[in-house]
């Protein structure tokens, strides 16, 4: 009976645990500046969002804060070729398009 609650425990965790591509990805901050169109009307295409991973590297490292424009890409972890791409940035949220083809809209963090 013990043995079976343990296995049942371990397929929990399995189950618990985040998606490899996942990383904790959250979104800490987007910094807005408006740019002056000759219509007077500002946009978003010089803002960045500043992102935080709260995963740790297998060696025990932090990731750092990393800041990025819509377009731009990134890889976590670095070297390893799953290539993130920032799809846009608006005044509360961010859309990140995973290395699976996945999107998924990050929400500043309380």
């Amino acid at each position: 009976m013990k043995s079976l609650l343990l296995l049942f425990m371990l397929s929990l965790a399995v189950v618990a645990a985040p998606p490899p591509d996942d990383f904790g990805l959250e979104l800490v901050r987007v910094v807005y500046i408006p740019s002056r169109t000759p219509g007077g009307v500002g946009k978003l295409e010089n803002s960045y969002a500043i992102f935080r991973c709260k995963s740790v590297m297998p060696d025990g490292r932090h990731i750092p804060d990393f800041a990025k424009r819509p377009g731009d890409t990134f890889t976590l972890p670095a070297g390893s070729g799953k290539t993130y791409k920032v799809l846009s940035i608006e005044k509360q949220q961010a859309v990140v398009e995973y290395p699976n083809g996945s999107k998924k809209t990050l929400k500043l963090a309380r």
